[in-house]
């Protein structure tokens, strides 16, 4: 019995009319520097001073900042540099405003109170104070007013100490030379760890109290100077501080992303090609992600302060306390209740490699584990100044990786020769984040520490931002030889850890810039960001499928450039933006699926392309009416075999949102084809089969799916 209703609505084939005056940044590399040191932190964080069109760079390997001439951007030179040895153990962060150069100091040992020291714009010594333990990010609010740094206040290895971490904030009303110190501590949040945890607030060091376990990471500063915007990373919060009275005014939990939910898939192995190497796989599992967000940047809209976080991922890993281990591990039981098909799941290419807290998921303090959380969005998100969700990126980074970049996908930053190394850690884990007003649009750059590379999102509507472009200029073919600097420059950039923007009034070269700081390579890299103009796309077919309390909108493209996104509007609302996959000229196939839905209930959906000038253009409308007898499937899916391990057989389920022609085959290990248990045309729906392996040996086997364009495949053990 068909229970769904499917709206083939319409077939169409048209050109979008934009505007020729649509623009986004275009970013082209022009510049480089490179210290020929590799993997020491050789740049870091840069700050630029437009009167001087002077580059400030931390250096942690040489415990230095070096300072730049960047008045000609394609050729940046060393001027001089700044020695860190007489201020403490190392430069940790630099910023620059009105001629004063500020930079955050640790001490050694790095529990104990760092330092903030001041410089002019020739590196010369004017003034420090005192700050806390590990200050680790520094900013001047934008009037320049105050300086601020963010201390980490980390533990030692053994965790015995354990300092507090805090917010010092430093008022130079009276000049550099008579500075107020401040401290924004959270101290009075001590005593209500339960509370805060029961709130997803993540406290969870080993005796630690509230204001140690807090790890302020980076700095936001609203544009009217008065409040600060702090990550709190391995705690996966957020601090909102106000600056002038140095206080704490909210701790707020961010949350976690759903893997199992449409548009939050991930890679999570790195042996999941079928024999135990390499693969792409994307997909749906029941796991959480922390945000675990690293860098932070603000702007306004309407009025009203935005936040942007590049949600890394982060691991306490000490020799007297780690959180982290693998999902596969026999130490890692979860609970038989909640998943009974585990040891599917801790298959290595499943989820058995992907690293896991053991912080969070034992809800029942017994041995087992009754949820699954894992480090880092890999993504980026967008909150509202209460530090409210208002949006996420989801699984866009690694899907447009994935088409961008296939040979190369989830790369790490130390092996230039690599391929799908981090996915079962934190993927491409994007870390640093700037945002600019350019081409008369808001735009958010965020740089990805571990493949490298900028990907660019107009946020000027931050409820529906939209990918427009990824810029990588790592050279994956170079074998790098770190004790050669030539191999060094010629892989052009690894690691990068600081992104800057610089507007195009301030610029030595009238064009806005984009700098990346890469620690790996030890690199500075400079792009122009000048605007482009958006190029139209060709649409294709658009269509709608109502379930049980859900609806799937599918649609084509039969030819589109990486300057596009589609924006969805349900009921006259607009409630997704879904992001072009990148310059392709045979086009894309796109899905998304609308939960947000009452059952018998008619919705109406509009699917409008935007351009980058503001201009909508519908392309296709359709409406669906899910209701609670409609139980056929949404989407393809090659679902657990069971039980697996198995003895002599096992059942083997899939299901179809349509009919169609379906191929399922088992191969043993060396890619021979042992079984074919369906070949033909089966309608929607769920279906089952078995697999009887009475008549072969113990060992791993393979099943494989395809459903015209859905290709999938799991792994089978038998044990006889």
């Amino acid at each position: 019995m068909i229970r769904f209703a499917r709206f083939a609505l319409l077939s169409i084939a048209l050109m979008m009319s934009l505007s020729a005056n649509a623009a986004a940044p275009n970013l082209s590399l022009i510049g480089q520097y490179h210290t020929g040191v590799f993997d020491a932190g050789a740049c870091e964080i840069s700050a630029f001073d437009p009167t001087t069109q002077r580059l400030f760079v931390v250096s942690a390997a040489a415990s230095s900042i070096f300072i730049l001439d960047l008045s000609n951007p394609a050729s940046p030179t060393l001027i001089s540099t700044i020695n860190g040895a007489p201020y403490g153990a190392s430069f940790n962060s630099v910023d620059v405003k009105n001629g004063i150069v500020a930079a955050a100091v640790e001490a050694n040992p790095k529990q104990n109170p760092g330092v903030i020291v001041f410089f002019d714009t020739n590196g010369s010594f004017l003034n420090q104070v005192p700050a806390g333990a590990l200050p680790d990010m520094i900013t001047f609010t934008p009037d320049g007013r105050y300086v601020l740094s963010a201390n980490e206040g980390e533990p030692n290895a053994a965790y015995t100490v354990d300092p507090q971490g805090s917010v010092t904030i430093v008022d130079l009303a009276g000049g550099v030379m008579s500075p107020v110190v401040m401290t924004a501590s959270f101290t009075s949040y001590n005593g209500q760890e339960a509370s805060l945890r029961a709130q997803g607030i993540h406290i969870f060091g080993p005796n630690a109290n509230t204001s140690q376990d807090l790890e302020p990471e980076y700095i936001a500063v609203s544009a009217n100077s008065q409040t600060a915007y702090v990550t709190l990373q391995e705690n996966n919060a957020l601090a909102i501080i106000d600056i002038p009275s140095a206080t704490v005014t909210t701790l707020k939990a961010l949350g976690y992303i759903d893997r199992r939910l449409g548009g939050n898939s991930f890679d999570p192995s790195d042996r999941d090609n079928g024999s135990g190497g390499p693969a792409i796989v994307m997909g749906n599992w029941p796991v959480y992600s922390m945000y675990n967000p690293d860098a932070i940047a603000s702007y306004e809209v309407g009025g009203s302060t935005f936040l942007i976080t590049a949600n890394e991922g982060d691991v306490r890993e000490y020799s007297g306390y780690t959180e982290s281990v693998r999902a596969g591990a026999g130490s890692y039981v979860l609970d038989p209740v909640v998943f009974p098909n585990a040891a599917t799941l801790k298959n290595n290419a499943n989820l058995g490699r992907l690293n896991v807290t053991t912080s969070l998921g034992n809800t029942d303090a017994d041995a087992q584990f009754e949820a699954i959380y894992t480090f880092g969005g890999r993504s980026f998100s967008i909150w509202d100044e209460n530090g409210n969700l208002v949006f996420d990126s989801g699984n866009q980074f690694e899907t447009l990786l994935a088409s961008l970049l296939p040979t190369n996908f989830n790369s790490t930053n130390s092996a230039n020769q690599s391929f799908d190394t981090r996915s079962d850690d934190k993927g491409p884990e994007p870390e640093g984040v700037t945002i600019a007003n350019v081409c008369d649009r808001w735009f958010a750059f965020i740089g990805c520490e571990r493949v490298g590379g900028i990907f660019v999102y107009d946020v000027t509507n931050p409820h529906v931002p939209f990918y427009v472009d990824y810029i990588n200029s790592r050279d994956f073919s170079v074998v790098v030889n770190g004790a050669n600097p030539a191999t060094l420059q010629a892989v052009v950039e690894l690691g990068p850890e600081g992104i800057l923007f610089v507007d195009a009034a301030d610029s030595p070269n009238g064009e806005p810039l984009v700098i990346l700081s890469n620690e790996i390579n030890g690199s500075v890299t400079v792009y122009s960001a000048f605007c482009d103009s958006y190029l139209p796309v060709e649409f294709g077919d658009f269509d709608a499928v109502a379930g049980n309390g859900e609806v799937r909108l599918n649609w084509n493209t039969t030819a589109e450039t990486n300057n596009d996104r589609f924006e969805i509007v349900r009921n006259g609302s607009p409630v997704a933006s879904v992001a072009s996959l990148g310059n392709d000229a045979e086009g894309h196939n796109y899905s998304w699926i609308d939960r947000n839905v009452e059952n018998n209930t008619v919705y109406n959906y509009s699917l409008i392309s935007v351009s980058l000038a503001g201009e909508r253009e519908e392309l296709a409308t359709a409406s669906a009416t899910p209701t609670t007898s409609s139980n056929l499937p949404l989407e393809f899916a090659l679902n657990p075999a069971y039980p697996n391990p198995f003895n002599p057989t096992t059942s083997i389920s899939y299901s179809l949102p349509e009919a169609a022609q379906v191929l399922l085959q088992v191969f043993d290990v060396n890619g021979r084809e042992v079984a074919t248990l369906v070949n033909g045309t089966m309608n929607a729906g769920t279906h089952s089969v078995t697999f009887d392996a009475a008549n072969l040996s113990s060992g791993i086997y393979f099943t494989r799916m395809n459903a015209g364009s859905f290709s999938a495949s799991q792994k089978l053990v038998l044990m006889k």
